[in-house]
C-alpha cells in the first residue's frame, strides 16, 4: 500500500523546476538533518523528526541580483531585504525517522562543506542521490522522496505497519489544501 500525498507543491510548485540532490548531512549541519536538496526558489531540509521548506521570494532576490549587475556595488541601496518564508512540518504520533537510505546516487561526484575552522564541523565526502528513503518513521512506515517531471514529490510506504498513524503538523503556511493527483 503506498500513499500519495501532494506537498506543497500546489501552493509553491512553479519554483520547483529545477532538479538538484538530495545531499547527505556528513556533519556540515546540525544533527537532526538527515539530508537537504535545494530547487530553484528554496530549498527542503529533511529533519528526523519531519521536514522544513525554505522559500525565497525570487522576484525580489532577481531585483538584487540586477541592481549588483546593472548599478555594480558602489550604487547599491544601504539595505537589501529579501522575504524568506519557513514551513516546518513534523511528523506526529511518535514519528521519528530511525533510519536514512540514499537511492540511486547523483552522477556528479561528491560535495565538501568546509565550514568555519573546526574540522568536526566540515562535511567532507557528503553524497548526492536522485531519491532518498526515511525508514521506519512510523513502525512498518518508510518515506520515499524523489524528484517526478520536475517536481519534488514524497510517498509513505506502508510495508507493514498502520497507516492511521501517519500524522503531520504544519507550522509557518498561509494556508493548506489536500488534494489527489
Amino acid at each position: 500500500l503506498i500513499i500519495v500525498l501532494l506537498p506543497y507543491l500546489l501552493i509553491f510548485g512553479p519554483a520547483m523546476a529545477q532538479v538538484a540532490p538530495f545531499v547527505e548531512n556528513k556533519g556540515q549541519w546540525a544533527d537532526e538533518v538527515l539530508a537537504k536538496v535545494e530547487f530553484s526558489g528554496g530549498s527542503l531540509w529533511l529533519r528526523q523528526g519531519g521536514m522544513t521548506w525554505q522559500f525565497l521570494d525570487m522576484e525580489r532576490l532577481d531585483e538584487h541580483h540586477h541592481l549588483t549587475v546593472d548599478s555594480g556595488l558602489s550604487n547599491l541601496p544601504e539595505k537589501m531585504l529579501l522575504d524568506v518564508s519557513v514551513v516546518k512540518v513534523d511528523f506526529l504520533n511518535g514519528g521519528e525517522s530511525r533510519g536514512f537510505e540514499g537511492g540511486e546516487p547523483w552522477d556528479q561526484g561528491e560535495w565538501n562543506f568546509l565550514l568555519g575552522n573546526d574540522p568536526e564541523k566540515w562535511g567532507i565526502g557528503a553524497e548526492g542521490f536522485r531519491s532518498v528513503r526515511m525508514k521506519e518513521i512510523w513502525p512498518g512506515i518508510d518515506m520515499r522522496w524523489y524528484w517526478e517531471g520536475g517536481n519534488l514529490k514524497y510517498d509513505f510506504e506502508v510495508l507493514s505497519g498502520d497507516p492511521s498513524r501517519i500524522e503531520l503538523a504544519f507550522e509557518g503556511q498561509t494556508d493548506l489544501a489536500l488534494t489527489s493527483t
